[in-house]
């Protein structure tokens, strides 16, 4: 194989390295952005307390 048959592999892998990056930061910053809404819910902390006081904790 030449090397310029080699070298038309190269585009495509890095697409596809850089899709499969670009989706799992998107799915790490959609789940970081979940997670803070989540905690910052009014209520929360007081249920966690309740929680942690029933359990003796």
């Amino acid at each position: 194989m030449t090397m310029s048959g080699r070298l038309r592999w190269v585009v495509p892998v890095r697409r596809v390295k850089q899709t499969i990056f670009g989706l799992t930061a998107a799915m790490a910053a959609f789940a970081y952005v979940w997670f803070a809404a989540v905690r910052a819910v009014p209520g929360v902390r007081q249920r966690k307390a309740a929680a942690r006081a029933a359990r003796g904790g």
